[in-house]
């Protein structure tokens, strides 16, 4: 009863085996069964493989035991179970497949083009032109002239008149007499008055002050050498600075107030009371009478002979020079440029892109599920060293 369930079991796994295969020849990578059964799928290709190279497959030890028949444990990379194991192997497969790019391609068009010319011709044309022609005509026109001419006129005229008028008129007549007159008169008065003038005087006195300064000292130093040494230490001088105070004499020019008396000449006033005697001029209205001579004008009209300048036309004939314009015609040598147009034929390079197919090799890894290890008897594997890949 054994060795039916032991040969049941190896059957099993065989077509496991053909169906891992058969999956790795798909293009398909086939991993140990998920919790939801089944394999789960790790990469798919979209070309099909053309080749294919076996190497020495590698065991994954104890981790694919477990997934061998229950009864198996991984343990260093090598596998214990109880049935009959299987193991995963990578294999490397060249693959072929077909890619497309866009190759430039530089080719010489024949390109036609229209080249314009320009032609220079000559030909003799008839141009018409007018010329000025003059000529003597006697034209005939009203020419108006001013004349003196002497004519009679009334004119306004003033004559002077006059005659004795009796005015009457009011004068001013001066009338003078003498009165005595009192003013205030202001007499200067000079006397002599002694007053005390206040001045100021400037005078250099000597302040004695004080102040400071800085020296330096030169100071020996002397460093002992150090324990368990052989030197004999070190002097060294430095400079110290050292403030000392000294006094010093500054002439200042302070000011003095000096108080002096000074005779000055002091001019007053007097007012005096003065009477004199003073002609004093006033005057008198009265009112004249007088005869005054009165000039008046009257308007006299009187008969005047008088220039006056009169306007008459004058017929005058005189001979006037002409100009006209006549048509003439005359032929011309004319110059002209005209476009000769050519076709022209060259070649021009043109760059267009092609779509070219080449096919391409690459490998890819697959993984295979193939039997390993004893059905109930003790396994172990290591892994096998596998070469490097066709694409390395």
């Amino acid at each position: 009863m054994t060795r039916w369930v032991v040969g049941l079991t190896a059957l099993c796994l065989l077509l496991q085996a053909g169906s891992a295969s058969a999956a790795g020849r798909n293009g398909r990578a086939v991993l140990p069964p998920s919790s939801g059964g089944g394999y789960v799928p790790v990469a798919e290709y979209s070309a099909a493989p053309v080749a294919a190279e076996s190497y020495t497959p590698v065991s994954y030890g104890g981790y694919h035991g477990a997934y061998s028949g229950g009864c198996g444990y991984g343990y260093g990379g090598s596998g214990y179970g109880g049935g009959c194991g299987v193991c995963y192997v990578t294999q490397y497969q060249a693959v072929s497949r077909t890619v497309c790019q866009y190759v430039p391609v530089t080719t010489y068009v024949d390109v036609s083009e229209v080249v314009c010319t320009p032609v220079t011709k000559t030909e003799n044309r008839t141009e018409s032109y007018y010329e000025t022609v003059q000529r003597t005509v006697p034209r005939t026109y009203t020419v108006y002239r001013c004349e003196n001419v002497v004519q009679t006129q009334k004119v306004a005229v003033q004559k002077p008149v006059t005659r004795m008028v009796e005015q009457t008129y009011t004068v001013c007549v001066p009338v003078s007499k003498v009165e005595n007159r009192t003013y205030t008169v202001a007499v200067p008065v000079t006397r002599t008055v002694e007053q005390t003038v206040c001045s100021t005087v400037y005078e250099n006195v000597a302040v004695q002050k004080t102040a400071c300064a800085v020296c330096y000292v030169p100071v020996t130093t002397y460093t002992p050498p150090p324990p368990c040494s052989c030197s004999c230490g070190h002097v060294s001088t430095c400079y110290v600075p050292v403030t000392k105070a000294y006094t010093y004499t500054e002439w200042v020019c302070q000011p003095r107030q000096v108080v002096q008396k000074v005779p000055v000449t002091v001019c007053e006033y007097q007012q005096q009371q003065r009477t004199e005697a003073v002609t004093v001029v006033s005057y008198q209205q009265q009112v004249q009478k007088q005869q005054v001579a009165v000039c008046s004008y009257e308007t006299v009209y009187q008969d005047v002979q008088v220039n006056v300048q009169v306007t008459k036309p004058h017929t005058v004939t005189e001979n006037v020079t002409v100009c006209e314009l006549q048509a003439r015609t005359r032929v011309v040598p004319v110059t002209y440029t005209v476009a000769s147009y050519q076709t022209v034929v060259r070649k021009v390079p043109c760059t267009s892109y092609q779509l070219q197919y080449r096919t391409i090799t690459e490998c890819v890894p697959v993984t295979v599920a193939v039997p390993c290890g004893g059905c109930g008897g003790y396994a172990p594997h290591g892994p096998v060293a596998s070469p490097a890949p066709c694409c390395y």
